[in-house]
């Protein structure tokens, strides 16, 4: 997120307009190869990273956010009262493992300040919650009927834990 941060906040679609996926793919090789590799000796676009780091969270061999964690989730979106609905967020997110926890909390600190930058990158943490809900999160669907309403559910945790990140992840006074 590094390399993202420093030459493409302020791109166009950053994490929705998909990269080159020759560039992806040997982003991931590298990646793979060595974890410190150096994104700008490789010369890829930033779109070509971003589409990487969707492909990572992707593969990964359970979501980042474990399915026995939807529910409650979904559940604590529905609380009235913001403060404490963001208190449970906070409760729950804490529950998750520790290496799922501290990942999520640096992406969403990561995806918090692309927001930032939407006025030029037209990446709110709506259009941000769009994409990376499904990459996250990850959920068995089973019928279409219930797709729309997990879609609207899991967006708005997404898009709360991106606007929110400050306060749900790194202990701050503010509520947005």
């Amino acid at each position: 997120t590094e390399f993202l941060e420093e030459e493409g906040l302020k791109a166009e679609g950053l994490y929705r307009v998909p990269g080159n996926k020759a560039d992806s793919e040997l982003l991931m090789l590298k990646f793979d190869e060595d974890h410190d590799v150096d994104i700008h000796d490789l010369n890829i676009g930033v779109n070509a990273v971003a589409t990487a780091v969707k492909s990572f969270f992707s593969e990964l061999p359970e979501p980042l956010v474990p399915s026995a964690f939807h529910t409650s989730l979904t559940e604590a979106i529905a609380i009235h009262d913001k403060k404490e609905r963001l208190d449970k967020l906070i409760e729950l997110v804490g529950e998750l493992p520790t290496v799922n926890y501290l990942v999520l909390k640096t992406f969403m600190l990561h995806l918090n300040r692309v927001s930032m930058y939407s006025e030029e990158n037209l990446m709110t943490p709506d259009n941000l919650a769009i994409c990376f809900w499904p990459t996250l999160m990850r959920p068995e669907i089973h019928t279409v009927e219930k797709m729309a309403t997990m879609i609207e559910e899991f967006k708005s945790v997404m898009m709360i834990l991106v606007e929110q990140c400050s306060y749900i992840f790194y202990g701050s006074d503010e509520i947005v």
